[in-house]
């Protein structure tokens, strides 16, 4: 038996049996190995695929580089895929391990993220990764001494790169240097061991085979851990950037977009699913007043009183959001009756009227507040908005009806005689403390004092 590297491997004779219990043996790590590799493989490719992170899409190719360079370095491919092609088993043995390497580059490159603090090391890697790449290509045609050099040239640079890489992440203190570290020191000493064992200057052993086999399975692992890191990290930013763009910058309160979106999601809810919840405008209506009188800032302080009063009536899970300079937006979520809102908007008008302790200036802050229940009138979020804006246009500025309810559709039956309405007859805006109804747009009469006024 020749072969064209000094391998060294020892002519042994035994029964057929006994060869055969010895390669099932010999399998059954590998088959773990492999199947280990496979899954983290699918499971990567399905994050990149759910979380649509390009790092994960990264791991999964290195993960699958890795596979299928081993099933052909331990022979496994050899024997179960290209079995019928001699030249490229042969070849295999070379290609997969240099393609790996150019592989390994690039995903480590672009794990740690080096190019800007270190733009040269990065164009480097890059470039190293591109060329051992174009070697993998070239390696089928390639003869003699030539094909050694490009499987050790590939395998070392791999090798340096990854140190250098991980090295200068872990200085700066990135924790993903530390576990590129960790994953690749026993991995280094089977890759030296290898580039010896090529050269002829040691023979083939369990250590140029099932040790780098073992060694490599360690590495895929202990990198998945890199890659948490670094998820982990770069979604904590998105998430950070998400929110700046999601809050209204003043008030920390949801901004008139996203508000929209949650109230997208409750209009849905009460449509599909028959959930109970009360949407509600409030307007700081002496905010231009307290502009004007004691300036920007002073009118800015007040709307964040106003939000602090926002939250004694809002759960942490009911969307609150500010629509416009004066006005907020709330959904309520598990409100059935207007008795129930009423309540709580009550208590909210006089937490506004109510002095702040140790304030200075007492300044009281007068709502207006336009409310719908959704078990009474479905609309397009749009609609909704519109028509509660309507009904707090039809507010004069010193009425004593401060809380007022859009009237239930027509088609969902006649209007009930609920108590706080007073009996009043349906009209398209229905008071909450007077005793009359009226139309949106029309008034009777001056706004009078009612049961439910609370100055």
């Amino acid at each position: 038996m020749r072969h064209r590297d000094p391998i060294g491997f020892e002519l042994r004779i035994a029964p057929a049996s006994a060869l055969e219990q010895g390669r099932k043996i010999d399998y059954l790590p590998l088959g773990m190995i492999l199947g280990t590799l496979l899954l983290l493989t699918a499971w990567c490719l399905i994050q990149a695929g759910i979380h649509r992170d390009p790092v994960y899409a990264w791991y999964g190719l290195y993960a699958a580089a890795m596979t299928l360079t081993m099933a052909a370095v331990t022979g496994v491919a050899g024997q179960l895929f290209w079995n019928q092609s001699p030249f490229w088993a042969d070849r295999a043995q070379g290609v997969l391990p240099i393609a790996l390497s150019g592989i390994n580059i690039l995903f480590l490159r672009h794990l740690c993220s080096l190019a800007a603090r270190y733009p040269k090391v990065d164009r480097l890697a890059l470039g190293t990764g591109v060329l051992v790449l174009l070697m993998s290509a070239a390696y089928p045609w390639v003869e003699g001494w030539a094909s050694n050099a490009m499987v050790s040239f590939s395998l070392l640079a791999s090798l340096v790169l990854t140190f250098v890489l991980a090295g200068l992440a872990w200085r700066r203190g990135d924790p993903v240097g530390g576990w590129v570290l960790l994953a690749y020191a026993p991995l280094a000493l089977t890759i030296v061991v290898v580039v010896v064992r090529l050269y002829g200057w040691i023979t083939a052993s369990w250590l140029t085979f099932d040790a780098s086999a073992a060694a490599s399975a360690l590495a895929v692992p202990l990198l998945l851990g890199a890659l948490h890191a670094r998820s982990r990290d770069r979604h904590g930013v998105r998430t950070r950037v998400n929110k700046l763009t999601q809050q209204d910058a003043l008030t920390g309160l949801l901004s008139a977009m996203a508000f929209e979106e949650q109230l997208k999601g409750a209009v849905s809810g009460a449509i599909m699913r028959r959930e109970a919840a009360a949407v509600v405008v409030v307007e700081v209506v002496n905010l231009q007043a307290i502009r004007q009188a004691y300036g920007d800032e002073m009118a800015e302080q007040c709307l964040l009183r106003a939000v602090i009063k926002l939250h004694r009536v809002v759960r942490d899970s009911d969307p609150a959001g500010r629509i416009a300079p004066g006005r907020f937006g709330l959904v309520l979520e598990g409100v059935r009756s207007r008795a129930e809102l009423q309540e709580r908007m009550v208590r909210l008008l006089t937490a506004g009227l109510t002095p702040a302790r140790g304030a200075a200036l007492d300044i009281p802050l007068q709502f207006h507040l336009a409310c719908v229940l959704l078990s009474e009138r479905v609309m397009t979020p749009a609609l909704l908005l519109r028509d509660l804006d309507r009904l707090l246009a039809s507010m004069s500025p010193r009425t004593r009806r401060p809380i007022r309810f859009l009237d239930p559709d027509d088609s969902r039956g006649p209007p009930r005689n609920n108590p706080t309405d007073g009996g009043a007859p349906a009209g398209t805006v229905s008071s909450q403390s007077g005793s009359s109804g009226r139309s949106q747009g029309r008034s009777s009469g001056p706004d009078s004092a009612g049961p439910g006024a609370m100055v």
